[in-house]
């Protein structure tokens, strides 16, 4: 079964994923960059990559959680809730 929330949202769940993502790259933290695009290639569109990207989404926020800033830690905190209320919403 594949997601399918609105667009919108998904650009700009995406949106905020590359700001977190930049702000990382700005304090050359680029290991934890390349782990999380490396997550990111696992959403397909379908449910089983989805629940992929949020088990390595929320394994790279434990391991790596002294190494974000208040609002790098924030906004993955929040995209990680958003994905799992999406993917619990059944």
């Amino acid at each position: 079964m594949a997601i399918k929330p609105t667009e919108q949202i998904w650009k700009d769940y995406w949106l905020i994923f590359d700001v977190v993502c930049e702000s990382l790259i700005s304090r050359e933290l680029i290991e934890i960059v390349d782990k999380l695009k490396d997550a990111q290639l696992y959403v397909n569109g379908l449910t089983d990559g989805w629940f992929e990207f949020y088990t390595r989404l929320e394994s790279i926020i434990d391991v790596d959680k002294g190494l974000f800033n208040d609002y790098e830690l924030n906004n993955l905190l929040n995209l990680k809730d958003c994905l799992h209320n999406v993917l619990h919403k059944r």
